[in-house]
């Protein structure tokens, strides 16, 4: 009797031990990996050529504070509108905007814009190709000039 009690109690652990493993419950699903943010600030923005020889720089940084600096004068600390930065934001990440080789051209302006994962160039000499450098330009001159 006592060998049948023995093989009762070792056949229920051995179902009890394959039971507990088989469960409905369905595997968790990854986490949806977060892309990283794309780093964006601090951003540089400098203007050189023209006509004159100008050499414009201005910072700025998450939070909108700027400062621009022309040649042979003192930096002039500032801050953009709330809507300016948002549209530098979607200018940052705007696959268009990049430019790999700009076009070269005499008395025009050469913008450079410097961020923190990314560099570009854009020659103005005349209407930017597309709208994104165009409203970068917008920005910069809004600094520059302003």
């Amino acid at each position: 009797m006592r060998k049948s009690h023995m093989s009762v109690v070792l056949a229920a652990l051995l179902l009890g031990g394959v039971a507990g493993c088989a469960t409905n419950e369905q595997p968790a699903a990854p986490a949806p990996a977060a892309s990283p943010a794309i780093p964006m600030f601090p951003v540089t923005i400098t203007r050189r050529g023209g006509f004159a020889g100008v050499d414009d720089r201005a910072q700025i940084t998450a939070d909108g504070s700027t400062v621009v600096t022309h040649r042979g004068k003192p930096p002039v600390r500032g801050s953009l509108p709330a809507g300016t930065m948002a549209d530098l934001r979607q200018l940052l990440i705007a696959p268009d905007f990049t430019t790999d080789s700009p076009p070269v051209c005499a008395d025009g302006y050469e913008y450079e814009v410097i961020s923190a994962s990314a560099t570009t160039s854009i020659q103005v000499c005349g209407a930017p190709d597309s709208a994104e450098p165009a409203r970068m330009v917008a920005i910069g001159a809004t600094l520059f000039d302003g």
